[in-house]
């Protein structure tokens, strides 16, 4: 199947410019969207619906990307399946020398362009959206879920509302108990080496 992120300027290139093209295409992601925990991964089907802008010298695309998201909540380790929409804004120049408003391109800046097959490839400035827009640490409470009741507090914190109860001697978390006693018996048998002695 076709890759969806690259979209066909040649219609729009055709018509007047100003006048907006609208473009719907589907097919399978070429990469993974998103984090370790929660992405839209490669080969999952993503549809693009995306508006095309001839804009005389570049071309303008607006598109929203939709896809479903596979992955887990980094506190309860539930499965999410979110339904994901991101959008994307981007100028291709119809060749490098294209200037953008009353500035020259420096060196070191990449102009994105149309190809030679008057078409535009949308995946950079999709995976940088997808990144800023997919929570690297997901929880369920992101997407409207809850956690399972059996998730523990996060290491070192107490419930307020368990007060004492929630917590071992001096308030010290109670997984942390253990450690606690062990260091306790060095400490005696220490001692007992140094009277020993």
């Amino acid at each position: 199947m076709s890759n969806p992120f690259i979209l066909d300027v040649r219609p729009v290139l055709r018509g007047t410019t100003g006048s907006p093209e609208a473009v719907t295409l589907t097919g399978p992601a070429p990469h993974d969207l998103g984090g370790e925990l929660l992405a839209i991964h490669k080969d999952a089907p993503v549809r693009v619906e995306a508006t095309l802008t001839n804009l005389g010298g570049a071309i303008m695309v607006d598109a929203d990307i939709h896809g479903t998201a596979t992955g887990s909540c980094a506190r309860c380790l539930n499965p999410l399946n979110p339904d994901l929409d991101f959008s994307i804004q981007e100028v291709f120049a119809l060749n490098e020398d294209t200037v953008q408003g009353d500035e020259a391109h420096s060196e070191e800046e990449v102009v994105a362009t149309v190809d030679e097959e008057d078409r535009v490839d949308i995946t950079q400035a999709v995976l940088d959206e997808a990144g800023l827009g997919i929570p690297f640490s997901p929880t369920c409470a992101d997407y409207g879920e809850e956690c399972t009741s059996e998730t523990p507090d996060p290491d070192g914190v107490i419930d307020a509302a368990a007060g004492d109860a929630g917590a071992g001697e001096g308030g010290v978390d109670p997984r942390w108990a253990g450690l606690a006693k062990i260091a306790e018996n060095l400490g005696t048998e220490a001692q007992e080496d140094r009277n020993g002695a």
